[in-house]
């Protein structure tokens, strides 16, 4: 039995995902570096990862063009709207300058 719960517990510690929503509010800078796009929210940015270096932004992953094009078209239509949005985050994932920051994987927008 105790082997069994020992197998158990790491399974159960191998498939955890670090991620969840961002903090509710409007997008209040986009920086386009070029190959990255960085994004930072009003109010305090969640953190959901130990292994990424900054909080300061989350950034979109421009290596898949097709989601990428539809979240980048949402968030441009989202900051230029004043609207509040939510990231849901990808806490296991670094991507944007030096792959430091959390990973937009997908969002919603408010009215």
């Amino acid at each position: 039995m105790k082997y069994f719960c020992m197998l158990i517990l790491m399974l159960v510690t191998s498939l955890s995902w670090a991620g969840g929503w961002s903090q509710r509010g409007t997008v209040t800078e986009v920086y386009n570096h070029g190959y990255t796009i960085m994004i930072k929210m009003s109010g305090t940015n969640v953190d959901y990862t130990d292994t990424c270096n900054s909080t300061a932004y989350y950034a979109l992953d421009n290596t898949d063009t097709s989601s990428f094009d539809i979240l980048f078209s949402q968030i441009l239509m989202v900051h230029a709207s004043g609207k509040e949005a939510q990231f849901w985050i990808d806490g296991n994932t670094c991507v944007g300058q030096n792959n430091n920051y959390q990973k937009i994987s997908t969002m919603k927008s408010f009215q």
